[in-house]
């Protein structure tokens, strides 16, 4: 049972009987219109939000579409990854934070002297600067430290191998569909 959906019948109910019981009466004054808006703005919203609930993702409207299912959590701290068909990137500034890297340390030209050049990357419609994942690796193996082995403990669990059974099973289900179809 939606309550929602009984308590937008039972307010129907209510607000219908209270404006025929005044158009009965004849009653068409400023106050009774006045008293009543509210009851009928509520119950138009409500009902102008279950549409657009509806409506908005039958109609495709996703504004943060290339986002979605790309945020993990490490120590509290928000991490965005970002997964292609075979790699993955991970915001360097969310890495930083979730180190609690401040002032210089978060130079990316420091970084990439230290893990390299292919290390840390700007890709083509994003705007954060990313860590590629042998990249990540890298740089945490030489900064070393109690957060640096558990972020990569976690980025290893959470993150890859996940990464790497879901590419795994793609690539099986798309051997079986090659190997039913007809020659």
């Amino acid at each position: 049972m939606r309550w929602g959906w009984v308590l937008f019948a039972a307010w129907t109910l209510v607000g219908g009987t209270l404006s025929l019981r005044e158009f009965q009466a004849g009653q068409h004054g400023a106050l009774s219109v006045v008293l009543l808006a509210p009851f009928w703005a509520a119950w138009c919203m409500w009902l102008a939000w279950r549409t657009w609930v509806r409506v908005v993702p039958w109609l495709g409207y996703q504004p943060h579409q290339r986002y979605h299912g790309n945020y993990y959590e490490f120590d509290g701290r928000q991490v965005r990854i970002w997964f292609a068909v075979t790699e993955l990137w991970i915001a360097v500034d969310d890495v930083l934070d979730a180190l609690g890297y401040e002032g210089e340390a978060r130079d990316v030209a420091r970084i990439r002297a230290v893990a390299g050049d292919d290390a840390v990357l700007r890709i083509e419609g994003l705007r954060p600067w990313v860590f590629t994942e042998a990249g990540l690796r890298l740089w945490l193996a030489r900064r070393g430290g109690d957060i640096a082995n558990r972020l990569d403990r976690w980025f290893e669990q959470q993150v890859v191998a996940p990464f790497r059974k879901r590419r795994l099973l793609d690539e099986q289900a798309q051997q079986r569909h090659e190997d039913t179809r007809p020659p």
